[in-house]
This record gives C-alpha cells, structure tokens and sequence, in this order.
C-alpha cells in the first residue's frame, strides 16, 4: 500500500531539504518526493520576498519607502510620495496599494510592485487688476 502525499505552500519557498542516507545534497531542493516507507526529512523554509519599485515621474518629485527590499509575502510597506518645490501630489498608480489617494500610504506585498507618484504644478491664480474704465451708456466696462 503505497501513500503519497502532497503539501503544496503558495506563500513560501523550500530552502533546503535534506536527509542523510536519500537526500546526502540538501542543497539542490527537489519539486516531488515520493515517500513509500517512514522516512524522517527536515524541511526549511521562508516566505518568498519580493521587490518593490518606484517609477518616479521625469519632473514633479519622487517616491519613498519605510523599509529596503525585498519584503516578506503578505507584509504592508509604507509608502510616501515626496513632491519638488512647485509641485502638489495628486495621486498613486500602480497594484496593491491601500489608498491611492493619500500621500502616505502602504502596498500590499503579494507579488513584486511596481508603483508611481503623480505630481502636478498647484493651480496659479489670476489676479485681475483695473487698467482701464470708460463710460458707456451709463456702463462701465473692462479693458484688459
């Protein structure tokens, strides 16, 4: 009566997998191991990282993170846009990110991310200064 069985982990990648009298190179993991008798492995393993980048726009200000990469699965990493002088921030663009309408905010780390800060120049105002009035039929008008 052979049994197999099967333990499939999404989340985390096998680091080493190892016994002595079957398994003498623990360094090279295996994808599949059929076990027909009792047999004792010691298996290690991490949550798999990923890498989180930032496309930073050509002109407006740039991105920043509150940890260097790579990060863990699952693990939230705060994200901050920082705008250049003459620029406001508008908004976030890219996957996995908590609200992309907040200046700090964070990204769900599930899978490498690519992210980008929007910038805008703040709206100028238009200041209408009196140059010249003139009387016409009992109205004033502007020129500018």
């Amino acid at each position: 009566d052979e049994r197999a069985a099967q333990h499939v982990f999404q989340d985390i990648q096998v680091v080493s997998l190892s016994d002595n009298e079957i398994l003498p190179n623990s360094s090279i993991t295996p994808k599949t191991i059929t076990v027909v008798h009792d047999l004792s492995l010691q298996a290690t393993y991490k949550l798999k990282t990923y890498a989180l980048t930032f496309n930073d726009p050509a002109y407006g200000g740039h991105g920043e993170a509150n940890a260097s990469g790579p990060h863990e699965h699952y693990s939230f990493v705060t994200i901050t846009a920082v705008p250049d002088n003459g620029y406001q921030f508008s908004s976030w663009s890219g996957s996995g990110i908590t609200d992309s309408t907040s200046q700090t905010t964070t990204v769900s780390m599930t899978e490498a991310r690519n992210v980008t800060p929007n910038f805008v120049p703040p709206p100028h105002a238009v200041i209408v200064r009196r140059s010249q009035w003139r009387r016409s039929n009992q109205r004033q008008r502007l020129l500018l």
